[in-house]
């Protein structure tokens, strides 16, 4: 079971022969239900992601050889995922309890303990819940100069980042690892992965930027291009 939806606005304002400004928003959201890559009819992946962006601009005129534009911009983009088993499952079977746990773990024969591993029997991987975010506020100013030959441009950036994530999709439910059949038959595993109390995690960052630029019309073929940023 599939589902996503596209959207897309924008808005434009000549407020007069000097001013401008324009909007685009646009959204992609969906979900996902199906079956892993075991193909194993009972047990399902659940995900959702949204994305979505805000951007405004406005440009101001200020004489036939000056222009100025300023944009400010929102990104914001998310998803969740778990594989959850189908039919009921017995809580006392799981691997590990907690508020968010619930989905049995997984068994690997003959493999390692992650999925990149080969493993000479696939395994049904359940994972509990888990989900990762960020969040981009951004702003720039650019100021555009023509002199002649020279075009002289010159602006600032800045940007803001907001990320959150919690648990990972590997071990948060569990990880057995036997190195043969034989072995999963007398449990005995060589490895246990297990995430027994996830944490959200949040990172915070800033970042700035400025830079001037020079572009010389040397020949109508030929342009030269000096910056420092």
């Amino acid at each position: 079971r599939i589902r996503e939806d596209f959207g897309l606005l924008r808005y434009d304002y000549t407020m007069s022969t000097t001013d401008s400004w324009s909007a685009n928003y646009t959204i992609d959201d969906g979900q996902r239900a199906g079956i892993g890559n075991e193909r194993n009819p009972i047990f399902v992946n659940n995900t959702t992601n949204i994305a979505q962006t805000l951007s405004v601009q406005e440009t101001h005129i200020f004489s036939p050889t000056i222009l100025n534009v300023a944009t400010f911009g929102l990104s914001r983009g998310g998803g969740t995922a778990e594989t959850v088993p189908l039919e009921p499952f017995p809580a006392n079977l799981s691997f590990l309890t907690g508020d968010k746990a619930g989905s049995p773990g997984s068994v690997n024969i003959g493999g390692g303990g992650r999925t990149t591993a080969v493993a000479s029997i696939v395994q049904s991987n359940g994972s509990n819940p888990h989900f990762n975010n960020r969040l981009i506020y951004s702003g720039s100013d650019d100021v555009r100069v023509a002199r002649g030959k020279h075009t002289l441009s010159f602006g600032v950036k800045f940007e803001k980042i907001h990320q959150n994530a919690y648990s990972s999709g590997q071990g948060n439910a569990g990880t057995f690892t036997f190195p043969t059949l034989l072995a999963f038959l007398q449990d005995l595993p060589t490895q246990f992965i297990a995430i027994p109390n996830p944490t959200p995690l949040g990172s915070r960052t800033k970042e700035a930027a400025w830079y001037v630029q020079d572009e010389i019309k040397l020949q109508p073929n030929l342009t030269l291009r000096l910056g420092l940023r």
